[in-house]
């Protein structure tokens, strides 16, 4: 996966929806009747409560984020957790929310390259590559 491919996600600056397109038909993304500005992920650092951890689990993959310490407050949450295949089909979504651990676990098995996206709801998209 290298240069990296990243899902093309947009965000409303107005009520905070996030779209991802999966298909360019060529128009533009509206919503709140303002259009919807591009929201591309920005890589985890290594030693960040961003930082994303894949590993084969016993009912799956296990993604750790923050090393399992990522907020699960309120105000500081991860909304949601997906994984994807080199050629940006998705694999698996997680919905999650105020009270989800950093530590989960995507009931799927994969070898190979796999991007993690993670949406933060204080500091938004981030991504890794993992070769498993």
């Amino acid at each position: 996966m290298n240069p990296v491919a990243l899902p093309v996600l947009y965000c409303c600056a107005i009520c905070g929806n996030l779209v991802e397109k999966v298909h360019d038909g060529g128009g533009g993304l509206i919503c709140c009747n303002v259009p919807m500005s591009a929201a591309g992920p920005a890589p985890a650092g290594a030693d960040d409560i961003h930082a994303m951890e894949l590993r084969p689990g016993d009912s799956g993959l296990v993604l750790t984020v923050g090393g399992g310490g990522h907020p699960a407050t309120q105000r500081h949450y991860l909304r949601w957790a997906a994984l994807y295949r080199p050629d940006l089909r998705l694999v698996a979504r997680l919905l999650l929310g105020p009270g989800v651990s950093g530590s989960f676990a995507f009931p799927v098995n994969l070898k190979g390259p796999v991007l993690s996206i993670v949406h933060c709801s204080a500091h938004g998209l981030f991504y890794t590559i993992h070769e498993l």
